[in-house]
């Protein structure tokens, strides 16, 4: 039996598959950031991708994991992309504030993933 959409990417957050992605992406201290990314991600594949294409990738992660790479792309179109709404979220309100971009792969401050 084929799962749904829905079963796919409850699996997904159950495994915290687009958190890990994250995580190897940006290679530093997790920040609520992130989670927030995460949100988006799964929000986005919730509303706006279509069943078959999530049920395809999914059916096709075993052998050659289309599902992770897709996640990755959007991902890191989310992080780059000034037109992503994760820009228009955090990083165009760090452009007016301070001047500051965002810079998710230079973050110095206290995450959660301290070890400390």
């Amino acid at each position: 039996m084929t799962k749904t959409k829905i079963q796919i990417i409850e699996e997904l957050a159950r495994n915290r598959t687009v958190e890990t992605l994250i995580s190897n992406i940006v290679k530093h201290k997790w920040n609520d950031t992130y989670n927030d990314l995460a949100q988006m991600i799964y929000e986005d594949l919730l509303t706006k991708k279509n069943e078959n294409l999530i049920q395809k990738l999914y059916q096709n992660q075993e052998s050659n994991n289309e599902l992770n790479a897709f996640l990755i792309r959007m991902i890191i179109n989310n992080i780059f992309s000034k037109n992503s709404p994760f820009y228009y979220q955090f990083g165009k309100y760090r452009d007016m504030v301070g001047g500051e971009h965002l810079d998710l792969f230079n973050y110095d401050g206290e995450g959660e993933g301290d070890e400390d």
